[in-house]
């Protein structure tokens, strides 16, 4: 009511849109490899790092454990924050002796880096420990797997030489 006694009324109408319930994954990798974070809830991902896309895709290869976020924005303009950790396990130095043997002798190869090793003769174990009476010269090879799951492959040859003949007239 105003001052001359008159009234009026009126309405406005309220438009809620949905919110974004945004979600990202967290991966766990061997240094030195790549993982693909995705993130839902939206139609359009800007992510800490500077990748804007509208998959929620994104790959990285960080080298230390890292934590990124994303702004998800959906059709509406409405937008959320979150994360996603990536977790480095560090890589695996692989190593493999080597040996040189006399035709019908054996060799005693030692692996070493990791927690378990898996040899190219089938051999698996978790001492790195392998031996072999090859009668020729023999690579092997050795899976080494750390106890965080990261793998690195490596060889060693076992040299054959021809045994010796002793006679004595």
């Amino acid at each position: 009511t105003n001052t001359y006694g008159c009234s009026a009324i009126t309405s406005g109408t309220v438009t809620v849109n949905p919110a974004v319930t945004a979600t990202m994954t967290n991966s766990t990798i061997c240094n030195g490899t790549s993982a693909t974070l995705v993130a839902t809830g939206g139609t359009n991902y800007v992510f800490s790092n500077g990748t804007s896309n509208t998959t929620g895709n994104l790959v990285v290869s960080p080298a230390v454990t890292t934590t990124y976020s994303v702004t998800v924005t959906n059709t509406y303009g409405c937008s959320a924050i979150t994360t996603g950790t990536v977790t480095v396990n560090p890589s695996v130095t692989a190593t493999m002796t080597s040996a040189t043997i006399c035709d019908g002798t054996s060799a005693t190869l030692i692996a070493s880096g990791g927690a378990s090793y898996l040899f190219s003769n089938g051999t698996s174990n978790t001492t790195g420990i392998l031996a072999v009476s090859p009668n020729a010269t023999t690579i092997y090879s050795v899976t080494v797997t750390s106890g965080d799951g990261c793998s690195a492959i490596t060889s060693g040859t076992v040299t054959v030489n021809p045994a010796v003949t002793a006679t004595m007239t």
